[in-house]
């Protein structure tokens, strides 16, 4: 599955600023959290972005390892990545959305947030 759409950090005390931070799902002391492949940041919320080229699971797992962060299990994370670019891919641009977690996994979950574009 690829899709040309991700998600970027968002924060709702400042709606109006452009983030070129994408995200990537993790679980995080028990509980899903955006993290930031750029910046290496956990945040709340994120924004879908086009970002012009084709992106798979495989894609977003390099910029993960790439953060220095320790995957338990390539298989889960990846399995969770797939799951991410496809929820992220039915939504429309400039959604927010939020994270929540399942016992099936990981699930994006909409918000009534949205970024002040101009």
């Amino acid at each position: 599955m690829t899709t040309k759409k991700i998600l970027a950090a968002f924060d709702p005390k400042r709606p109006d600023t452009k983030s070129s931070d994408f995200l990537a799902p993790v679980i995080e002391d028990g509980k899903p959290v955006f993290i930031g492949l750029k910046s290496k940041k956990t945040v709340q919320y994120g924004t879908v972005v086009f970002v012009g080229r084709e992106l798979s699971a495989n894609d977003v797992f390099a910029r993960l390892v790439d953060t220095g962060r320790k995957i338990d299990s390539v298989s889960k994370c990846l399995a969770d990545l797939e799951a991410y670019l496809q929820a992220v891919s039915t939504q429309r641009l400039g959604d927010v959305l939020g994270l929540s977690y399942q016992p099936t996994g990981i699930s994006l979950v909409p918000t009534n947030l949205r970024p002040d574009v101009k």
